[in-house]
Protein backbone atom coordinates (compact mmCIF):
# COMPACT_ATOMS: atom_id res chain seq x y z
CA UNK A 1 0.00 0.00 0.00
CA UNK A 2 2.55 2.55 0.90
CA UNK A 3 4.58 1.71 -2.53
CA UNK A 4 1.14 2.34 -4.66
CA UNK A 5 0.57 5.72 -2.66
CA UNK A 6 3.82 6.50 -3.36
CA UNK A 7 3.42 5.99 -7.37
CA UNK A 8 2.56 9.72 -8.39
CA UNK A 9 5.99 10.87 -7.59
CA UNK A 10 7.12 8.75 -10.89
CA UNK A 11 4.28 9.16 -12.38
CA UNK A 12 3.14 13.05 -11.93
CA UNK A 13 -0.36 12.09 -13.71
CA UNK A 14 -1.32 8.92 -12.03
CA UNK A 15 -3.86 8.84 -9.64
CA UNK A 16 -4.36 6.98 -6.42
CA UNK A 17 -7.48 6.22 -4.25
CA UNK A 18 -8.09 3.85 -1.41
CA UNK A 19 -10.31 1.00 -2.86
CA UNK A 20 -12.08 -1.65 -0.92
CA UNK A 21 -13.54 -5.10 -1.76
CA UNK A 22 -16.60 -4.21 -0.42
CA UNK A 23 -16.30 -1.24 -3.29
CA UNK A 24 -16.62 -3.70 -6.21
CA UNK A 25 -20.41 -4.68 -6.14
CA UNK A 26 -21.30 -1.11 -6.24
CA UNK A 27 -19.47 -0.54 -9.82
CA UNK A 28 -21.62 -3.54 -11.18
CA UNK A 29 -24.49 -3.14 -13.40
CA UNK A 30 -28.26 -2.58 -11.91
CA UNK A 31 -31.33 -4.58 -13.26
CA UNK A 32 -34.30 -2.98 -14.86
CA UNK A 33 -37.74 -2.91 -13.00
CA UNK A 34 -39.12 -6.03 -14.28
CA UNK A 35 -35.99 -7.69 -13.39
CA UNK A 36 -36.22 -6.92 -10.07
CA UNK A 37 -39.21 -8.18 -9.89
CA UNK A 38 -38.28 -11.64 -11.46
CA UNK A 39 -35.85 -12.25 -8.57
CA UNK A 40 -37.53 -10.93 -5.55
CA UNK A 41 -38.54 -14.32 -4.70
CA UNK A 42 -34.99 -15.69 -4.63
CA UNK A 43 -33.66 -12.45 -2.96
CA UNK A 44 -36.65 -13.56 -0.38
CA UNK A 45 -35.51 -17.05 -0.01
CA UNK A 46 -31.69 -16.18 -0.07
CA UNK A 47 -31.73 -13.91 2.58
CA UNK A 48 -33.80 -16.15 4.55
CA UNK A 49 -31.28 -18.65 4.09
CA UNK A 50 -28.11 -16.90 4.90
CA UNK A 51 -29.90 -15.28 7.82
CA UNK A 52 -27.52 -17.58 10.24
CA UNK A 53 -24.78 -16.23 8.75
CA UNK A 54 -25.48 -12.84 8.82
CA UNK A 55 -25.33 -12.32 5.01
CA UNK A 56 -26.69 -9.75 2.95
CA UNK A 57 -28.35 -10.31 -0.57
CA UNK A 58 -28.17 -8.67 -3.83
CA UNK A 59 -28.83 -9.36 -8.06
CA UNK A 60 -26.56 -7.35 -10.47
CA UNK A 61 -25.04 -7.91 -13.65
CA UNK A 62 -21.42 -7.82 -13.87
CA UNK A 63 -18.44 -10.51 -15.82
CA UNK A 64 -17.48 -12.91 -16.45
CA UNK A 65 -20.88 -14.32 -16.49
CA UNK A 66 -19.20 -17.77 -15.86
CA UNK A 67 -18.74 -16.41 -12.03
CA UNK A 68 -22.36 -16.91 -9.96
CA UNK A 69 -21.94 -14.72 -7.06
CA UNK A 70 -19.18 -12.63 -5.42
CA UNK A 71 -19.09 -12.31 -1.73
CA UNK A 72 -17.69 -8.77 -0.66
CA UNK A 73 -16.89 -7.45 3.09
CA UNK A 74 -15.51 -4.70 4.61
CA UNK A 75 -12.19 -4.88 7.16
CA UNK A 76 -14.75 -5.06 9.91
CA UNK A 77 -16.57 -8.09 8.76
CA UNK A 78 -13.34 -9.72 7.83
CA UNK A 79 -12.78 -9.03 11.68
CA UNK A 80 -15.70 -10.29 12.91
CA UNK A 81 -15.31 -13.48 10.74
CA UNK A 82 -12.03 -14.28 12.07
CA UNK A 83 -13.36 -13.70 15.82
CA UNK A 84 -16.45 -15.71 15.08
CA UNK A 85 -14.28 -18.81 13.65
CA UNK A 86 -11.44 -18.58 16.98
CA UNK A 87 -14.87 -18.79 19.11
CA UNK A 88 -15.80 -21.78 17.84
CA UNK A 89 -12.60 -23.21 18.50
CA UNK A 90 -12.28 -21.87 21.56
CA UNK A 91 -12.92 -23.32 25.45
CA UNK A 92 -15.65 -21.72 27.58
CA UNK A 93 -13.57 -19.29 29.00
CA UNK A 94 -11.83 -17.87 25.55
CA UNK A 95 -15.18 -17.98 24.48
CA UNK A 96 -16.21 -15.49 26.79
CA UNK A 97 -13.92 -13.33 25.29
CA UNK A 98 -14.51 -13.50 21.85
CA UNK A 99 -18.26 -12.38 23.07
CA UNK A 100 -17.18 -9.55 24.78
CA UNK A 101 -14.81 -8.59 21.18
CA UNK A 102 -18.29 -9.42 19.10
CA UNK A 103 -20.46 -7.20 21.21
CA UNK A 104 -18.20 -4.40 20.27
CA UNK A 105 -17.89 -5.13 16.46
CA UNK A 106 -20.25 -3.03 14.20
CA UNK A 107 -23.05 -5.07 13.49
CA UNK A 108 -23.48 -2.34 10.39
CA UNK A 109 -20.41 -4.76 8.95
CA UNK A 110 -22.76 -7.54 6.86
CA UNK A 111 -20.86 -9.22 4.32
CA UNK A 112 -22.83 -9.44 0.88
CA UNK A 113 -23.61 -12.17 -1.55
CA UNK A 114 -24.03 -10.68 -4.91
CA UNK A 115 -26.00 -13.12 -7.64
CA UNK A 116 -24.63 -12.69 -10.88
CA UNK A 117 -27.54 -12.38 -13.44
CA UNK A 118 -25.89 -13.05 -16.57
CA UNK A 119 -24.72 -16.69 -15.05
CA UNK A 120 -27.45 -19.04 -16.14
CA UNK A 121 -27.78 -21.21 -12.83
CA UNK A 122 -28.82 -18.17 -11.68
CA UNK A 123 -31.37 -17.18 -13.87
CA UNK A 124 -32.42 -20.34 -13.83
CA UNK A 125 -32.77 -20.39 -9.92
CA UNK A 126 -34.68 -17.23 -10.83
CA UNK A 127 -37.98 -19.64 -11.80
CA UNK A 128 -37.21 -22.45 -9.31
CA UNK A 129 -40.83 -22.89 -7.25
CA UNK A 130 -39.63 -25.26 -4.78
CA UNK A 131 -38.81 -23.76 -1.96
CA UNK A 132 -36.21 -26.36 -0.54
CA UNK A 133 -34.52 -26.51 -3.79
CA UNK A 134 -34.06 -23.07 -3.76
CA UNK A 135 -32.66 -23.02 -0.05
CA UNK A 136 -30.13 -25.77 -0.83
CA UNK A 137 -29.05 -24.11 -4.14
CA UNK A 138 -28.78 -20.38 -2.27
CA UNK A 139 -26.76 -22.27 0.54
CA UNK A 140 -24.36 -23.88 -2.12
CA UNK A 141 -23.61 -20.80 -4.33
CA UNK A 142 -22.98 -19.08 -0.72
CA UNK A 143 -20.52 -21.85 0.06
CA UNK A 144 -18.63 -22.02 -3.52
CA UNK A 145 -18.34 -17.56 -3.16
CA UNK A 146 -16.45 -18.47 -0.05
CA UNK A 147 -14.12 -20.95 -1.43
CA UNK A 148 -13.85 -19.02 -4.54
CA UNK A 149 -12.44 -16.35 -2.16
CA UNK A 150 -10.32 -18.21 -0.51
CA UNK A 151 -11.86 -17.74 3.09
CA UNK A 152 -11.93 -20.51 5.55
CA UNK A 153 -15.37 -21.85 6.24
CA UNK A 154 -16.57 -21.93 9.68
CA UNK A 155 -18.20 -24.76 11.54
CA UNK A 156 -21.90 -23.99 10.34
CA UNK A 157 -20.74 -23.32 6.89
CA UNK A 158 -19.09 -26.67 6.81
CA UNK A 159 -22.17 -28.19 7.49
CA UNK A 160 -24.32 -26.75 4.84
CA UNK A 161 -21.08 -28.36 2.61
CA UNK A 162 -21.56 -31.24 3.96
CA UNK A 163 -25.84 -31.24 3.67
CA UNK A 164 -24.99 -30.03 0.09
CA UNK A 165 -22.36 -33.02 -0.97
CA UNK A 166 -24.93 -35.43 0.69
CA UNK A 167 -27.60 -34.15 -1.10
CA UNK A 168 -25.80 -34.46 -4.98
CA UNK A 169 -24.61 -38.04 -4.04
CA UNK A 170 -28.28 -39.16 -2.54
CA UNK A 171 -29.98 -37.53 -5.61
CA UNK A 172 -27.14 -39.39 -7.95
CA UNK A 173 -27.80 -43.15 -6.18
CA UNK A 174 -31.75 -42.10 -6.80
CA UNK A 175 -31.41 -41.70 -10.75
CA UNK A 176 -28.74 -44.43 -11.51
CA UNK A 177 -26.12 -44.87 -13.02
CA UNK A 178 -24.40 -42.11 -15.85
CA UNK A 179 -25.69 -42.26 -20.06
CA UNK A 180 -23.35 -43.03 -22.54
CA UNK A 181 -25.28 -40.60 -24.99
CA UNK A 182 -24.71 -37.93 -22.69
CA UNK A 183 -21.21 -38.15 -22.02
CA UNK A 184 -21.00 -39.87 -19.14
CA UNK A 185 -22.80 -37.48 -17.60
CA UNK A 186 -26.87 -38.36 -16.16
CA UNK A 187 -29.51 -36.01 -15.57
CA UNK A 188 -32.03 -37.60 -12.95
CA UNK A 189 -35.28 -36.89 -13.83
CA UNK A 190 -37.00 -37.70 -10.47
CA UNK A 191 -35.02 -34.72 -8.68
CA UNK A 192 -33.62 -31.17 -9.58
CA UNK A 193 -30.88 -31.12 -7.00
CA UNK A 194 -28.04 -32.55 -9.15
CA UNK A 195 -28.62 -30.11 -11.93
CA UNK A 196 -27.31 -27.08 -9.72
CA UNK A 197 -24.77 -28.63 -7.75
CA UNK A 198 -23.17 -30.66 -10.87
CA UNK A 199 -22.69 -26.89 -12.31
CA UNK A 200 -21.57 -26.12 -9.46
CA UNK A 201 -18.44 -28.69 -8.72
CA UNK A 202 -17.64 -28.47 -12.39
CA UNK A 203 -15.29 -26.14 -14.01
CA UNK A 204 -16.56 -22.58 -14.91
CA UNK A 205 -18.72 -22.92 -18.22
CA UNK A 206 -20.51 -25.62 -16.83
CA UNK A 207 -23.86 -23.30 -16.65
CA UNK A 208 -24.15 -23.32 -20.50
CA UNK A 209 -24.77 -27.12 -20.14
CA UNK A 210 -28.75 -28.03 -21.36
CA UNK A 211 -30.05 -30.64 -18.62
CA UNK A 212 -33.30 -32.61 -19.94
Amino acid sequence: TDLIEKLPRLFPDAKVEPFSAAELPQSFEELTLDERESVFPLIRAAELALQPFRCDVAVKRFRPKEVPTLYSEETGGAFRREVERAREESDDLYASVMDSVLSGARASDRPVLTLNYLNPVVRKLTGVTDRALMKLSVEMLYVQALLLGHRPLSAKEMALLNHGLLGLIAARLEGGGGDPGRGGMHWPRRTGVSRWMSCWLAPPGCGTARPR
